[in-house]
């Protein structure tokens, strides 16, 4: 990609990340580490991260969700018809989709 990525290791790449992402306040890399893992958002550092997520509204302008169908697409590369896309169902809210 052209930039000057050279992390030691995770621990780094999380400083980074939290750096630049509020929901992650208040979660370290030694916590992550120690817990095991850490549900964002956390209130506090000494208290575990929230079961809900968007209490009182989503990252949007208006504050509402917004729900959108995934867009279909044909298997190209392969021999035989598949009638089915598996997907991880994962969405982020920054608009990544993975499938």
């Amino acid at each position: 990609m052209g930039l000057d990525w050279n992390y030691p290791g995770p621990a780094e790449v999380f400083t980074e990340m939290a750096s630049l992402m509020p929901s992650l306040a208040n979660i370290t890399w030694e916590r992550v580490e120690r817990e095991g893992a850490v549900t964002y958002p956390a209130d506090a550092s000494d208290t575990p991260g929230n079961e809900i997520i968007f209490t009182t509204g989503f990252p949007t302008e208006s504050g509402a969700a917004k729900l959108c169908p995934p867009m279909s697409c044909r298997p190209t590369n392969c021999r035989r018809r598949i009638s089915m896309v598996l997907s991880t169902g994962a969405c982020s809210n920054i608009g990544i989709r993975a499938r």
